[in-house]
């Protein structure tokens, strides 16, 4: 069946939030939604279509078509979407505010019916029941931080519940609560959501699998990548090819993850969910060994992960391909998303990431 493709990548903040403004206006807030809207065009099949706010440039299509050596699927305006019928839609990741826009315009759109629960499978909160490491703890109020602080000697991490690519993060290295980290960790307590506090682990590889779980309860494996990120665990890029080629040296890692994963994304169907999901894990030295932290996050939607796993599948099905983010002029190669767009008043919104693929 044939699909419109709808890029809310501003999931995570919607489900934290009390009110859903409409798209425009909550994309509006953060410019990078603005910009990831096109993501769609990267994997979604040229009889699809792709809602998006506003059109980009033509020369930008013309470039990204040279790029992908294929059709791209034609776009429509979220506000005004002309599309036919038996069309179901597909968004980034199941939300309120994409069931309000499918029933306004009466497009077919499956998707689990109850909404707490999949708030409750995007936190980390959730995440944390996979967990076997004994030194991350969900924290509740002041008291639990300065206790657990006293106990945990080293470097330090907290997370917020709804956190995206490490922007949840705080990390601190010291027996006292930095001042200025009260406020972020009072705003989550006050909103009813724990922090995850962690042992700040020293990281040699973080990966990512990508499921897909049918409404039948069903589960499909798609693929594993590779992440690449900073020294703050901020996500900056993805590696998508042969699991031979990407773990050579952490095979039985990967495998042991699996098995995690497997446990999660039975329990998470059992609940209701259906969709796509992504699993983030990494590997740390600990006491000269490397061990791994099976279940990092859980993402009940789509991810960079499975852009890549479609781009390296239908461009470079034989090597490995990566997915890299760049601010600024750090890459000449052409970006695959819009290097700026218009707003309603003519205004011209630059954005200063550039999404760039390299196949080797």
């Amino acid at each position: 069946m044939r699909k419109i493709h709808l890029a809310n990548t501003d999931v995570e903040f919607e489900l934290a939030q009390a009110s859903h403004p409409p798209f425009e206006q909550q994309w509006s807030r953060h410019s990078l939604c603005l910009q990831l809207q096109f993501l769609p065009l990267l994997y979604a099949d040229s009889q699809d279509f792709v809602a998006v706010t506003r059109y980009p440039t033509k020369d930008y299509l013309i470039d990204l078509e040279q790029i992908l050596q294929t059709k791209l699927p034609p776009l429509v305006l979220i506000s005004n979407p002309q599309v036919p019928e038996n069309y179901l839609c597909l968004p980034w990741g199941h939300s309120p505010q994409v069931q309000r826009w499918t029933a306004q315009w009466n497009i077919d759109y499956p998707h689990p019916s109850n909404w707490t629960l999949l708030k409750e499978i995007h936190s980390k909160a959730f995440s944390y029941q996979f967990t076997p490491l004994p030194q991350t703890t969900l924290i509740g109020d002041f008291a639990q931080l300065q206790q657990w602080i006293e106990k945990t000697p080293g470097p330090k991490v907290l997370k917020s519940c709804y956190g995206l690519s490490g922007q949840g993060n705080r990390q601190f290295n010291s027996d006292v609560l930095p001042h200025d980290f009260l406020k972020f960790c009072t705003k989550e307590w006050q909103a009813g959501r724990p922090l995850i506090a962690e042992p700040w682990l020293e990281r040699v590889e973080d990966f990512s699998t990508q499921w897909w779980i049918h409404p039948s309860q069903e589960i499909e494996w798609l693929g594993s990548t590779r992440f690449q990120t900073n020294a703050k665990g901020v996500y900056q890029g993805t590696m998508a090819g042969s699991e031979e080629v990407l773990f050579p040296s952490f095979w039985s890692h990967l495998q042991q993850h699996k098995q995690h994963a497997n446990q999660a994304l039975q329990k998470i169907a059992q609940l209701g969910y259906f969709g796509p999901i992504g699993i983030d894990a990494f590997i740390y030295h600990h006491n000269q060994e490397l061990l791994l932290y099976p279940i990092v996050e859980i993402n009940p939607r789509q991810t960079f992960s499975s852009v890549a796993l479609c781009l390296q599948k239908r461009l470079a099905p034989q090597h490995t391909l990566q997915l890299s983010f760049f601010t600024g002029e750090q890459s000449i190669s052409p970006s695959l998303l819009p290097a700026s767009l218009l707003n309603d008043q003519g205004k011209l919104i630059e954005f200063h990431r550039r999404l760039t693929i390299q196949i080797n």
